[in-house]
């Protein structure tokens, strides 16, 4: 969650200003060390930087296989940076990951559902309709003057939405006014408009109407009669119109140039409820409705009733001809002659049932659907098999999803959580992705690239004076401020935590930095008195010896193993065993996630680089880990599950996935200092010139990025 959005250039300010800061709590803490100035290393890694491409790394391991995976070939370039002049918001590919690249926030719950189109995201939030790019900045948002009644339609260059006042079109590009009819002020709309052969067809009380685009007054409209009074869902498939109405009917109309003189080609009853959406394949019409699949072929012939044994909730269809069917407690794909091709059955434990009135969403080889106990689940659309699950803890889950520029859109609550990898293009250089990543808030993604290309040991990327690893990391305000992880973990016996933390001051009371789940079985923090404790779960140990430091960065590090009926633990700053013993009677307990404040005992502070492993790090590895210090990679041979570096997001490059989300954390700039700058003997610099995307903007600057090595 981005709290606060920074333009570039005052981000850099903060950022130079904070590695200022970081220089002189250097000298008061350190004693100066005698160093030589040697930029051999330095030139060395820099050059190793400035030649390796993104699109190279495609065949590591992890998220940088995710990351070009997701985009396609090397040759493809993001949507969102090829400007406002694209035209489609359409993507083949989806998250492979349920990596959150960013999340948009605004002032209401919304509810209508997403369109996308020229580069961005358009949705309405009360009476207010936003246009966000697709990096999650916002381009443009415009007063309505009251709420929006149905999802904004994307034709010709215009946002048309309806409300109380009417229907209206507005600039896709920057929101201003094109045109207003209120003609339509004291009708509600049934369904979402559509555009179709260059109409836009709108639904309200019993009538079909046909409007200009240009200019949106009436070109003309039909009754359905009585029979029909309310359509309830609507597409356009094979020059004709399909319907599908409150009369548990489905209607095909001719005639789409004119609905006034159109002619009803077929009608059919579901025989079971009303058609609450349409999905056109070609010739091929399918509907659902209660506890069947409803196929019908544009000429009339019905392909079937296909019975799921349970209340449909949604469906879709994907380019290759898959109907895809959420029902109450699965999903099942059919083919376009009927023939059903798998069934999913989804677990009640942990996932719940689909979410009310959801609909899957189909694209690059997966399936995405919403449940009722906030999962959001991606299956395999050839098998069903599912490849990952993640649990929005947001209150308000809405079934809005629509799938555009690679990303995955989902709304909860006043909140759009984009899924998809990192914004980067596979066409940039390393320096230049992780230098546009860092300076645009973004730097997990960096952190985990340069780590994976060449661990951060020893050197360190920067933009002047400032050092770019840390210029956006996590900030606890105390009450209220907190983030969890959706999904639990495997049973541990054995389990290390490792993490750095940069408290503010005291609060008065404890401080949880991390516990495993909200309440959970053990937690980890320091007391009134800032003495670190560890809780496995009803006993508490406490580390008397040694308090915790205020505004100065610390590595804290907690080993744990079952012992019989007892845990054997130690407890780490900086490094160095500060306790060990064992907790009588206690057992490590389920992880049924991460929380980092809580509830118990608010955190004020910065947290960064957490690590979770499923084993008992000894003092050498420990001791490697603080080296790497703030930006350092994790040991990837010593069991990890989750790695949150929480550098401008709450992502987890760990093998779990486990995506953490945020609530009222802070991302900024903190008064960092690589470790093993503290210890150097030799330091060098190089820098080179390279432009840098501003994701706010859209534009590119040249700037002075170096890189600084030690030894």
């Amino acid at each position: 969650m981005k709290a606060i959005a920074f333009t570039l250039d005052a981000l850099l300010a903060l950022v130079i200003a904070a590695a200022a800061i970081s220089v002189l709590l250097y000298f008061q803490f350190y004693p100066e060390t005698a160093y030589v100035i040697k930029s051999a290393e330095a030139q060395s890694t820099l050059s190793l930087l400035f030649s390796t491409n993104v699109s190279s790394l495609a065949n590591s391991t992890g998220i940088i296989s995710a990351i070009i995976g997701q985009q396609g070939s090397a040759d493809q370039a993001w949507t969102q940076y090829q400007g406002r002049a694209s035209r489609t918001g359409s993507q083949p590919s989806g998250p492979l990951t349920s990596f959150v690249s960013n999340t948009i926030t605004v002032n209401a719950p919304i509810t209508m559902g997403i369109a996308a189109d020229y580069g961005n995201i358009y949705f309405a939030s009360g009476n207010t309709l936003y246009a966000f790019n697709a990096t999650g900045y916002q381009a443009w948002s415009v007063d309505t003057g009251a709420n929006v009644e149905t999802l904004p339609v994307l034709v010709d260059g215009k946002v048309i939405y309806w409300n109380s006042q009417g229907m209206s079109a507005v600039s896709a590009f920057n929101g201003s006014a094109i045109w207003t009819d209120s003609a339509f002020a004291a009708a509600t709309p049934s369904a979402p408009m559509i555009a179709y052969d260059g109409e836009l067809i709108a639904f309200a009380d019993g009538n079909v109407y046909s409007v200009y685009q240009n200019n949106g007054t009436v070109w003309s409209a039909t009754a359905l009669g009585t029979s029909n009074t309310v359509v309830t869902a609507a597409i356009g498939g094979g020059g004709s119109l399909a319907l599908g109405t409150a009369a548990d009917t489905i209607l095909l109309l001719t005639n789409i140039n004119n609905v006034g003189s159109q002619g009803v080609i077929w009608s059919t009853s579901t025989g079971t409820a009303t058609p609450a959406g349409l999905l056109s394949y070609g010739n091929v019409l399918a509907a659902f409705g209660g506890q069947y699949a409803v196929e019908q072929d544009i000429n009339s012939t019905s392909i079937g009733f296909i019975s799921t044994g349970a209340t449909v909730s949604g469906d879709a269809v994907s380019g290759t001809g898959t109907v895809v069917y959420q029902v109450s407690n699965e999903v099942m794909a059919l083919a376009t002659n009927g023939i059903t091709l798998w069934t999913k059955q989804i677990p009640a434990a942990p996932y719940g049932s689909a979410l009310a009135g959801s609909s899957p969403v189909i694209g690059g080889g997966s399936v995405y659907s919403l449940w009722s106990n906030n999962y959001l689940i991606a299956e395999n659309t050839s098998t069903g098999s599912i490849k990952w699950s993640t649990r929005l803890p947001y209150s308000g889950l809405l079934p809005n999803m629509t799938l555009a520029y690679g990303r995955l859109y989902v709304t909860a609550g006043n909140s759009i959580m984009a899924y998809g990898s990192c914004d980067v293009s596979p066409r940039l250089t390393v320096l230049q992705a992780v230098a546009t990543l860092y300076m645009n808030g973004d730097g997990s993604c960096a952190d985990y690239m340069l780590n994976n290309l060449k661990p951060l040991n020893n050197y360190s990327v920067m933009s002047g004076n400032a050092f770019l690893p840390g210029t956006s990391l996590a900030h606890f305000g105390g009450t209220g401020s907190y983030a969890a992880t959706g999904g639990g973990y495997p049973a541990l016996g054995t389990l290390t935590l490792s993490f750095w933390a940069d408290p503010s001051g005291s609060t008065g009371s404890q401080q949880l930095m991390i516990d495993s789940s909200p309440q959970g079985m053990w937690t980890v923090g320091f007391t009134s008195g800032n003495l670190l404790f560890f809780s496995p779960g009803t006993g508490t140990v406490v580390d008397t010896q040694n308090s915790i430091s205020f505004d100065r960065w610390q590595f804290l590090t907690l080993t744990a193993e079952d012992s019989f009926s007892n845990t054997l633990y130690a407890m780490y700053i900086n490094g160095i065993k500060v306790s060990s013993g064992n907790v009588v009677g206690e057992s490590i307990g389920a992880v049924n996630g991460l929380t980092f404040s809580s509830s118990e005992g608010w955190y004020n502070g910065v947290l960064a680089n957490v690590q979770l492993y499923g084993s008992v790090l000894n003092a050498s590895q420990i001791g490697l880990l603080y080296q790497g210090g703030v930006q350092g990679g994790p040991d990837s041979n010593a069991g990890l599950l989750s790695w949150f570096p929480l550098d401008g997001d709450m992502n987890d490059y760990g093998n779990q996935s486990n995506t953490a989300y945020a609530f009222n954390v802070v991302y900024g700039s903190a008064n960092y200092m690589p470790q093993g700058l503290t210890d150097a003997y030799e330091i060098g610099t190089a820098k080179a010139v390279v432009p840098v995307l501003n994701y706010s903007t859209q534009y590119e600057k040249l700037y002075n990025i170096g890189v600084e090595a030690w030894k």
